[in-house]
C-alpha cells in the first residue's frame, strides 16, 4: 500500500485493510461532525476540508487502480506493419482532401487484415467521424448520427474521440431544433 493511502485512510481514522464501504461510511460521519454549519469549534472549517480532501484522493486512488487498461495489439508480422506504414501517407492525402469514403474502404480493408491494432481502430473512427461530420453539414441527419455511432462503437478507449463525437451530436441535435 503506498504511503499516500495509508496517510489519507489515517486522516479518516481508518486502518490499512479499509475498503471503498467503510471509507465512505466514514467520511459521511465525520462529514457530519466537523461540518462548519454544525460545529461551533473554531478548527471545524480546517478539520472539515481535511476530511474532504482525503476522501476525495482516496477516491482517485481507488478509480486509479481499478481503472481497465486500454488493449494493446499483439504483435503483428513484418509484412503488415510494412503494409500499414505504407498506407498512412494515403490515409492522409484522402483525409485531407475529404474523401471521407475511400478513405473508410481502405481503413476497414486494413482492419480486416489487422483486426487488434489500436492504430488502425483509431484511424477508423476517425474517418467514420468525419464522414459523420461532411453529412450533418449536407443535411444529412440521419446517417451522420450513424457514421458517429460506428466511431464511438469502433474506438470506444479514446476519451478525445468521444468528446468530439459527443460535441458532433449535440450539433446535430440542434439542427435538428
Amino acid at each position: 500500500m503506498s504511503a499516500e493511502r495509508s496517510r489519507w485512510l489515517q486522516c479518516l481514522g481508518l486502518p490499512a485493510t479499509a475498503d471503498a464501504i467503510a471509507i465512505k461510511t466514514a467520511y459521511r460521519q465525520l462529514a457530519r461532525q466537523w461540518h462548519p454549519d454544525c460545529n461551533p469549534d473554531p478548527q471545524a472549517t480546517a478539520r472539515f476540508q481535511e476530511i474532504q480532501i482525503a476522501y476525495e484522493r482516496l477516491l482517485v486512488l481507488q478509480e486509479s487502480a481499478t481503472a481497465q487498461p486500454v488493449p494493446q495489439a499483439p504483435p503483428a508480422d513484418a509484412a503488415l506493419i510494412a503494409l500499414k506504414r505504407q498506407f498512412q501517407p494515403q490515409l492522409q492525402d484522402l483525409l485531407a482532401d475529404g474523401r471521407w469514403a475511400k478513405a473508410i474502404a481502405l481503413t476497414e480493408a486494413l482492419q480486416q487484415r489487422l483486426p487488434d491494432d489500436w492504430e488502425v481502430r483509431q484511424w477508423l473512427a476517425i474517418c467514420y467521424l468525419r464522414q459523420g461530420q461532411a453529412l450533418l453539414v449536407q443535411q444529412q441527419r440521419q446517417q451522420a448520427i450513424a457514421y458517429f455511432e460506428k466511431a464511438r462503437r469502433t474506438d470506444p478507449h479514446n476519451p478525445r474521440l468521444q468528446q468530439e463525437i459527443q460535441a458532433s451530436h449535440r450539433l446535430a441535435s440542434a439542427r435538428r431544433a
